[in-house]
């Protein structure tokens, strides 16, 4: 018999059984059901090996309901639909992360020889580069820069695993040519009934989710049109320390209303913690983490400031649509040269090839919106990575520039802060003696050594000491 794999929404009452939905069922490769019924699945506790509740994914066979009559089904033999990553190993699961069915990449795979497009690149040692290899960047992201089959059917699961709770809503997932009509229908009932229990809080929570639904969704709308919908273009957050080690030094949009701030960090010899950086710091709660992206973008740098690889007009045109849609839209740049003005005296020759990444709060994954090469992610990525490391190496004395600040403002992590996180720097408060400028070199010398034992990537998310 098939296999479905579907998720609870209903368990009414406290007699055993519940329905599994119908908008949520797919075979379990992936694939539309073809069970030939537009009504929920009945499950009972008795056919299923966990507990029932809502938002609990199943897998199960699914046999005619004699007792509700014709057009109803029943699922039998069910238990819990274990969770995966983005891409899973093995066989794939409901939800957007099972709609990528491919499993980890052999580690031959994971070198990409230069394309024409790259011939300007400078020169990095091939043998940092195979170190740069050996430490296995973001392993499980297939090289191939190629859309996936049926990307709407993609979006629409990845709409319905983000935001499982509004399909009781009659909500609409599809992402193109989306019908509201029944779904603002139950909204405006629902919340007019909040509104008459009182339940101010909820209503507040419920306008939130259906607002961040709608704008998910038109961002959703975007990737498909851009052909954006590729397995190297939907990334988990865990893996920008693995993109941002090739491109360390960050551009953002900003808002007409945070430019005077801006400009305010770039006249400061010790700038406050900007909200982009703590922003970004907090996606991994560790000090490795925070030292390396402050290191590279202490002072927020506007568009406006950008100076490098002349941007093509489809990349220009994209950031446009982009900033409407994304909480932060990046230009991720390997333009180490001017990584910051703390630095002592930097000279370095500079990398090519940019990368156009948009992200937005409340959703693990950040988007490769454009490379300016147009060649894809991966190209060229072991290069740039690899020049970030021989940058690192030929400058770390340069960081001494960190201590012409006794106190400096410093995103610090709860675990080096008592009382929960701080915004200066203090070296009693992180065990050490010395300034900031003293513990990014030690910093930056644990970095080279992690490199060096092939586990760069997952270090500097907190693990492997």
């Amino acid at each position: 018999m098939t296999t479905y794999i579907g998720r609870v929404v209903s368990v009414p009452g406290k007699d055993g059984f519940g329905f599994v939905g119908i908008k949520s069922l797919t075979k379990s490769d992936g694939s539309d059901h073809d069970l030939e019924t537009a009504n929920d699945i009945f499950i009972h506790q008795d056919d299923c090996s966990a507990t029932l509740r809502v938002g609990l994914e199943v897998s199960f066979e699914a046999i005619p309901d004699k007792k509700r009559g014709e057009g109803y089904m029943r699922a039998m033999g069910a238990v819990e639909s274990a969770q995966c990553e983005l891409l899973p190993r093995h066989q794939p699961m409901p939800g957007f992360n099972a709609l990528m069915p491919l499993g980890g990449m052999p580690n031959v795979s994971l070198e990409i020889r230069r394309l024409p497009v790259h011939s300007r690149m400078k020169a990095v040692p091939e043998e940092l580069v195979g170190k740069v290899i050996a430490n296995k960047p973001a392993p499980e992201i297939p090289r191939e820069s190629i859309e996936v089959r049926d990307p709407e059917t993609v979006l629409r699961r990845f709409l319905l695993h983000l935001y499982p709770a509004l399909e009781l809503f009659g909500s609409d997932f599809n992402v193109l040519n989306a019908d509201d009509t029944e779904f603002d229908q139950q909204v405006t009932e629902a919340i007019e009934t909040q509104e008459g229990l009182g339940m101010i809080e909820q209503v507040e929570k419920t306008r939130q989710e259906i607002s961040a639904f709608k704008k998910t969704r038109a961002t959703f709308s975007f990737l498909h049109e851009n052909g954006l919908v590729r397995q190297d273009a939907i990334l988990p957050m865990k893996y920008l320390p693995d993109i941002f080690m090739a491109v360390p030094v960050w551009f953002f949009w900003i808002t007409e209303n945070k430019k005077s701030e801006t400009n305010v960090s770039w006249n400061s010899q010790d700038p406050a913690v900007s909200a982009q950086a703590k922003y970004f710091c907090d996606q991994f709660p560790t000090q490795r983490w925070y030292d390396l992206f402050q290191m590279f973008n202490r002072r927020v740098r506007p568009l406006a400031q950008y100076k490098g690889d002349i941007i093509p007009p489809h990349v220009t045109r994209r950031m446009k649509e982009a900033t409407v849609l994304f909480d932060y839209v990046v230009i991720m740049t390997p333009y180490t040269d001017v990584a910051g003005r703390d630095w002592q005296n930097l000279e370095w020759l500079r990398s090519i090839d940019p990368y156009l990444v948009g992200f937005k709060q409340g959703i693990p994954y950040f988007f490769i919106l454009g490379r300016f090469s147009d060649s894809g992610t991966f190209p060229l990525h072991n290069e740039l990575v690899a020049d970030t490391i021989a940058f690192l190496k030929a400058n770390q004395d340069k960081l001494a520039g960190f201590n012409e600040v006794r106190l400096p403002f410093w995103y610090i992590g709860p675990t080096q802060a008592e009382g929960g996180r701080r915004s200066t720097w203090r070296s009693d408060a992180n065990g050490e003696n010395g300034s900031l400028g003293t513990h990014l070199q030690s910093f930056t010398r644990d970095l080279l050594a992690a490199f060096d034992r092939r586990v760069l990537f997952d270090w500097l998310r907190g693990g492997t000491d």
